[in-house]
């Protein structure tokens, strides 16, 4: 939570630094579902990787990324479901898509999901304890990064957050 209001103020102002290094996507993912499934255990992860996922991006600030963005999957899922995320090679950038089958987020909604303190809604959001700080600081590493996040969600198909980050600066 200290971590996250730091990283408010610091977006607030010249935004959250980036230091840049040789990452793979891929490893971690793969180090965040670890720890998910040891928190969750009921809960099943899925992960799919399709072509070069290496890139120069802040290895700390992108394992942050991925972990709000499967803690998000976590509580808005539907229990018994799994939560997918896939990475793609996209030539000159890697795609994370972080799905989960959980309530329909009305198109109204969407836009303010990237905001600060905003909180989604249902029950998962009464019991969480959290700021409402999680995606918008999501948003801030992307920015910081050159990229891009958005949001699908459809009542059939569920929720996909969708990260695109350059390869390269």
């Amino acid at each position: 939570m200290i971590r996250d209001l730091l990283d408010y103020t610091r977006a607030r102002g010249p935004g959250i630094p980036i230091q840049r290094e040789p990452t793979n996507l891929f490893e971690l993912c793969k180090q965040n579902i670890d720890s998910m499934e040891q928190l969750h255990p009921t809960r099943r992860f899925r992960l799919e990787v399709e072509g070069d996922v290496q890139g120069e991006w802040d290895r700390e600030r992108v394992l942050q990324l991925v972990s709000n963005l499967l803690s998000n999957a976590v509580k808005f899922g539907r229990e018994g479901t799994p939560i997918t995320a896939a990475l793609k090679d996209l030539g000159d950038q890697v795609e994370l898509a972080v799905h989960n089958q959980g309530a329909f987020i009305p198109p109204e909604t969407v836009p303010r999901l990237f905001e600060r303190f905003v909180r989604g809604d249902g029950p998962a959001a009464t019991a969480d304890q959290g700021l409402g700080l999680g995606l918008f600081i999501v948003k801030q590493i992307v920015l910081g990064h050159g990229g891009t996040v958005d949001v699908r969600s459809e009542e059939t198909e569920g929720t996909i957050l969708t990260v695109r980050l350059p390869h390269r600066p």
